[in-house]
This record gives C-alpha cells, structure tokens and sequence, in this order.
C-alpha cells in the first residue's frame, strides 16, 4: 500500500516539474538559448517597465533557415522564428521607375525636394510590402546622406531617381551603401570597415528601431490603447533602448566570431559581403504588436526593378 501512495506522489511531481518545464520553454520561446522578453506593460504610473537585463539581447542572423546567436529581438530582442527570405522560386514585388517618380512628386516639398521626414515616407509608400521596413531608420537616415551626392541636405529629384534606381538594379551597389552606412564617415575609397563601425551602427539601429516604434505609436496610439498597453512616447522608447549598448555590442560581436573565429579589427568588402548576406534583421515586440528593422539593403534582392518607360536612362548614378 505505501509502495503504491509513493509510486502517486512521485507521478505526481513528475507532472508537476514537467507542467513547470513547458511553461519556462514557452515562456522563453527557446530552451537552449537565454530570450529576451522586453514586456513594456502596463502599470499603474503608466510607465515602461524594466526587463531583466542579464537576459541579453539578440539580433536575428539566419543562414540555411538556422538563426545564430545573435538570435532574434523578439521582445526587444528574442527567438521567434523570422519570414525566410524570398528564394528564387517565389514571384517577386516589382518597382517601377514611375513608382519612384510618383513617390518623389508625392511626398517632395514644392515639387522640388525631399527632406529627411519626406525621404522616410517615400521610402515606406515604395517599400510598403518589404519585410523588414526600412522607413524611419538608422538605416534609411543613412542612405538619405549617402544619395545626397550634391551635400546640401536635400535630396533632390535626380538623386532620388538615379541613385535609388541603382540601389534597386546594380547589387552590388547596394551592398557597397550597406557598408558605407555602417562606417562612422562614409569614404567610397575605403574597401574594408573597421568591426567597432558595425557594432556602433547595430547599436544606433536598435534605438532607431524603438524611435520607430514610437513613431508608429504616435500615429496611431488607439490601436495600443484597445490592447491596454501604455502610449509610450519615443522619447520614452529611446530611453529604454539606450539602456542596453553593452548587450547588443556583444551580440554583434559574437556573431562576428561565428563567421570568423580569426576575425581581426576590421572586415573586407569581400568578407563583409559573405558576412551581411546572412540577414541580419532586428525585431522589436511591443505587445502584439512586431516590428522588423532593416539593417542593410540586402532584403532587395527580393525586388524586381522594372525600368521600362524611362527612355535611354543616361543620368549618371551618383559616383559613390
């Protein structure tokens, strides 16, 4: 008879560490590997709750469908699995030049030329069904320097239209920009980047990501009021993003070493891209609410450039 109570009771603390287990696997999305969870919930003060930070951050990197440990921001960084990037097999989004002239004419001041804000919202009515988005990032701010071949802070509607055309058919090209977005100062004679550029860029992307998240609060904050969570303002969302340079840095760094163990202080173009054709997207959680950073342009390589309607096409690119 005792025999039997003890064979219950041990059954019943099997179930019980067993129920305990799921839940810490489901909690964590990831048993093998620390998650962050950035739960910016709501409390009493209406305030942004801190999350553990000795849970570290990660930023997703996927090569043959396996994600790396610079792993996924799910919460502000985490493990949930991302969209795989479009394989050649699947039918790509298509961009016309009259797209970019409409763009250009829609959101340009005067007619004449885009600001930062208007070359951001150009960007998003282009890019609407890219994943990750691109618009109202470190990112973007870049590019938007970069196509500024004439340095006067102003993107112009040549520049807008030669220099995004060649961002969308020449790859290379675009690869280069990555690259050059990711150095402290652009310099087209440079042909390598020094690894704490990147890092520090990863860095700024991630606070630029929750800015943006902000921003999309801002637009529409009912849609986070109906899900009872707080209408954080992006200063707040700076703030908190701020918080965690160290652990996004070491996240870079990791992933740095899982594609080259030798790495030294710096990084060929040649190496940098075998390196950014794994992607490297930063995801943001807010609630339901997901958000997907672009880090370089490499997610246009799912994109078809149509350049048809355009005549002979004998603008200069910009020479960078």
């Amino acid at each position: 008879m005792g025999n039997e109570n003890d064979k219950r009771l041990s059954k019943s603390r099997m179930a019980k560490e067993n129920r305990n287990n799921n839940n810490s696997v489901n909690n964590s999305g990831n048993h093998n590997q620390p998650t962050q969870n950035i739960n910016l919930n709501q409390n009493q003060n209406q305030r942004i709750n801190p999350y553990d930070a000795s849970k570290r951050p990660q930023i997703n990197s996927m090569q043959n469908n396996q994600h790396s440990d610079i792993g996924r921001p799910g919460g502000g960084i985490g493990q949930k699995p991302m969209l795989q990037r479009s394989m050649t097999t699947q039918r790509k989004n298509t961009i016309t030049t009259k797209m970019l002239k409409d763009a250009f004419r829609t959101y340009s001041i005067d007619g004449s030329y885009l600001n930062r804000p208007r070359f951001n919202d150009a960007i998003e009515s282009i890019f609407r069904f890219n994943i990750p988005e691109m618009h109202y990032t470190h990112l973007c701010n870049k590019i938007y320097d970069l196509l500024d071949s004439s340095g006067d802070g102003k993107i112009q509607e040549d520049e807008f239209l030669e220099g995004l055309g060649k961002v969308l058919k020449d790859r290379n090209f675009r690869l280069l920009l990555s690259m050059m977005a990711m150095m402290s100062l652009p310099d087209k004679t440079r042909d390598y980047i020094e690894i704490h550029e990147i890092k520090e860029f990863f860095y700024l992307s991630y606070i630029e990501g929750f800015k943006h998240l902000g921003w999309q609060i801002k637009r529409n904050p009912e849609e986070f009021k109906k899900n009872n969570l707080p209408v954080a303002t992006i200063k707040q969302l700076e703030k908190w993003a701020q918080k965690f340079e160290k652990e996004i840095k070491s996240a870079v760094d990791r992933d740095l070493k899982d594609f080259d163990p030798n790495i030294g202080n710096s990084m060929s173009f040649e190496q940098f891209l075998r390196w950014i054709s794994i992607d490297h997207t930063i995801y943001i959680q807010y609630g339901s609410k997901n958000i997907m950073i672009a880090t370089s342009l490499i997610r246009l390589d799912d994109i078809y450039y149509d350049e048809s309607g355009i005549g002979s096409n004998t603008g200069a690119y910009p020479s960078i």
